[in-house]
C-alpha cells in the first residue's frame, strides 16, 4: 500500500571495491510506503518469530503468488537464526523471479548472514536496478556501508530508507539510534512506556540502555575526555595468568589506574567493547552504581550480572581522562583476572600492538581533509557513542533546545596508511575476510581476549573431520564450553598471512554469529595474534598486519 506523497531523490552512490551495479546520477521519485501491518507482521514486530513464520506460511498457502509472506518468511528465518532454510527459500524464489528487486535484496540479506559480502553487494545492486525505492534495500544498503566504516554513505541510506518508510519498526529503531543524545533517550523513554517491547531479553535490554543513555547524559564535562597536555603514550604489555590456574596463560594487559585509590591490571581485548572490571576493584575504587545490566560472552552457563559506574579519574600511561563510564562485573574475577578493556575504547586513537615486543603505543589519528582543529581524544569507555557516531554539538551542556547537528565521515585512507586493508567493523568486532581449504569466502573475528584461534564446527567441517579432544579447556564471560573438538592441519589464510595451525579447536560460537548478524567462522587469538604488529583504526576502519620473524620474542603461545 503506497500513501499518496511522493519523494524525489538523486541517486549518485559512491562504488566500493565488490559492489557493482548502483545506480548513478539517476532522477527517480519514489511514493512513500506503509509498513505491512497484518498478524504476520505484528508477529514478526513483536519477536514471536515462531507464530510470525507459521502465519507467514498460511497465507503462502492461500496464495503462492504472496511475495511478501513469501519474503516475510524468509527474513523470519533469518530471525531465528535457522540459515540454511532461509538460504534455500531465497534461492529457490530468486531464481524463480529474477526480475523481482524484492527477492533479489531478500537474498542479498541472506549472503550478508552467511557472510558473503561480495554476493551480498551483487544482490543488492541487481536489486537497486529493478526498483531503487525500495525501502527495505536502502536500510540494507546502510547496514552494508556501515560495516565498512562508511558512515555518510551509509547513514543517508538509512535517513532514505525511513523516509520512504517511516513507520517500519527496524527501520525506525535504527533511525531512531542515530539521533542526538537528548532526543534518542527521550525517544526509547516513549518506545518502553508504550510497553510491549517485544520478548522478555529484548524489553530487559532497552531498559538497561535506557538506563545508560540517562547516564551519559547526565555526565560531566562532555564524558571519558583526555586531561592532559600529552596525547601519546607507549605501554608495556605484560602477560596475564589466570588466577584459578597459574600456569595457563589468558592474555596480555596493562596496569590502569582508577580514581588514585585502586590499581587493576586489563586484559586488552579487541573481542570486547568498553571497560569491564571486577566487583573488587570497583569498591577500592569507590564506584557506585547507576544502572544495571548483564553480560553475555563465550561459555554455556548464561550472563551474568553487572552494573554501570563512573570512574571520575581513569589513568592509562602518561595519559589521563576524567568521567568514564565503565561496566563493573557482580563476579569477584572476570574470567579469572581484573578486568577486560576493548580496543575500540581507543577509537580515537592509532592504536599499535607490537605483540612480540609487548608493547602498545597510542597516537593521534592523521586529521581529515579540512579538518583544522580537533577536539581533545576521547575514550570510548562506554561502548556506546564512538567517534564514528557523536552527533556534533551532542553534550549535557548543550540546551535541549538547541539545534544538533549530525555528521558522519566515510572511510579516509591518509597517505601513511595507503598499505593498510580495510575490516569489517560489527559493533565493536573486527572481521577480517578470510578463508580455509575450500576457498570459499569466510569471516573471521579478531579476538585479543581469546588465548587460542578456533573454528566454528560448521567452518571446520570443510577442513576434514572433527574429533574431540578433553585436554581443551575453553572459559569465557559466562563460563565453561561443554563440548569441544580439534581439527587437524588447518591453513587459516587472513589479511594477505597464512597460518599453517597443525591443529586448532573447535566448538560451537553460533552465539557470535547470531549476535553479530554474519556468519563468524572461527576466532583468530593470541596463539597468532602474539607474532604479529598490529595497527588499528577503528575511525576508519582499517588495520595493518605484519608478521616479522626477526622482530622481538616472536614464539606462539599455545
Amino acid at each position: 500500500m503506497l500513501r499518496y506523497s511522493k519523494l524525489s531523490y538523486f541517486f549518485a552512490f559512491c562504488l566500493l571495491p565488490g559492489f557493482s551495479g548502483v545506480i548513478h546520477g539517476q532522477n527517480v521519485a519514489c511514493s512513500i510506503q506503509q509498513a505491512p501491518s497484518d498478524a504476520a507482521a505484528k508477529a514478526f514486530a513483536q519477536e514471536n518469530y515462531t507464530t510470525a513464520l507459521q502465519l507467514y506460511a498460511d497465507a503462502v498457502k492461500k496464495n503462492p503468488q504472496d511475495f511478501a509472506a513469501i519474503v516475510g518468511q524468509e527474513r523470519t528465518l533469518l530471525k531465528m537464526n535457522v540459515v540454511d532454510a532461509a538460504a534455500k527459500l531465497a534461492e529457490t524464489n530468486a531464481d524463480a523471479h529474477p526480475n523481482d528487486a524484492l527477492f533479489a535484496a531478500t537474498l542479498g540479506e541472506v549472503r550478508f548472514r552467511q557472510g558473503d559480502m561480495k554476493d551480498a553487494a551483487e544482490q543488492y545492486g541487481k536489486a537497486m536496478k529493478l526498483n531503487p525505492c525500495l525501502a527495505r534495500l536502502h536500510y540494507d544498503l546502510y547496514v552494508w556501508f556501515w560495516t565498512r566504516a562508511m558512515y555518510a554513505t551509509g547513514y543517508a541510506q538509512l535517513v532514505l530508507a525511513h523516509q520512504l518508510m517511516p513507520d517500519d519498526p527496524e527501520i525506525g529503531r535504527d533511525w531512531t539510534g542515530h539521533l542526538p543524545l537528548r532526543k534518542r533517550t527521550a525517544a526509547l523513554d516513549t518506545e518502553l512506556a508504550k510497553g510491549a517491547n517485544g520478548t522478555v531479553a529484548h524489553h530487559a535490554e532497552m531498559v538497561s540502555l535506557d538506563e545508560r543513555l540517562h547516564a551519559i547524559l547526565a555526565e560531566k564535562n562532555g564524558g571519558c575526555r583526555l586531561d592532559s597536555e600529552v596525547k601519546t603514550t607507549t605501554l608495556p604489555l605484560e602477560y596475564l595468568l589466570s588466577d584459578s590456574d597459574i600456569n595457563q596463560f589468558q592474555g596480555l594487559g596493562f596496569d590502569v589506574r582508577f580514581n588514585d585509590k585502586a590499581s587493576a591490571r586489563l586484559e586488552l581485548d579487541t573481542g570486547a567493547s568498553g571497560i569491564l572490571i571486577n566487583r573488587v576493584t570497583a569498591k577500592k575504587a569507590g564506584l557506585v552504581p547507576i544502572a544495571t545490566d548483564k553480560i553475555n560472552g563465550i561459555g554455556d552457563q548464561g550472563a551474568a550480572e553487572a552494573y554501570w559506574a563512573y570512574v571520575d579519574s581513569f589513568r592509562i600511561g602518561a595519559l589521563e581522562f576524567h568521567n568514564c563510564l565503565v561496566e563493573v562485573s557482580d563476579k569477584r574475577s572476570v574470567v579469572g583476572i581484573d578486568g577486560l578493556i576493548g580496543a575500540n575504547v581507543f577509537d580515537d586513537f592509532h592504536v599499535t600492538l607490537d605483540m612480540p615486543m609487548r608493547l602498545m603505543t597510542l597516537t593521534p589519528l592523521p586529521p581529515r581533509p579540512g579538518e583544522i582543529t580537533k577536539a581533545a581524544p576521547t575514550l570510548n569507555a562506554a561502548g556506546v557513542n564512538g567517534g564514528k557516531s557523536v552527533a556534533a554539538g551532542d553534550s549535557s551542556s548543550k540546551s535541549a533546545a538547541q539545534p544538533v547537528a549530525i555528521r558522519y565521515h566515510d572511510r579516509y585512507v591518509a597517505p601513511e596508511m595507503q598499505g593498510w586493508m580495510p575490516f569489517y567493523l560489527f559493533g565493536h568486532e573486527i572481521l577480517l575476510a578470510g578463508a580455509l581449504k575450500d576457498k570459499q569466502p569466510r569471516l573471521f573475528l579478531l579476538d585479543s581476549g581469546s588465548n587460542i584461534s578456533d573454528l566454528s564446527i560448521r567452518a571446520a567441517k570443510s577442513v576434514g573431520k572433527i574429533h574431540s579432544d578433553s585436554h581443551y579447556i575453553v572459559k569465557g564471560i559466562d563460563g565453561k564450553v561443554k563440548t569441544v573438538y580439534v581439527v587437524d592441519n588447518a591453513d587459516l589464510v587472513f589479511a594477505n598471512l597464512k597460518d599453517p595451525l597443525r591443529f586448532i579447536p573447535v566448538f560451537d560460537i553460533d552465539n557470535i554469529s547470531n549476535n553479530t548478524g554474519t556468519e563468524v567462522s572461527g576466532i583468530i587469538g593470541m596463539d597468532t595474534l602474539a607474532m604479529l604488529i598490529i595497527d588499528i583504526d577503528y575511525r576508519d576502519g582499517l588495520i595493518h598486519l605484519v608478521f616479522d620473524p626477526k622482530h622481538g620474542t616472536n614464539v606462539r603461545i599455545r
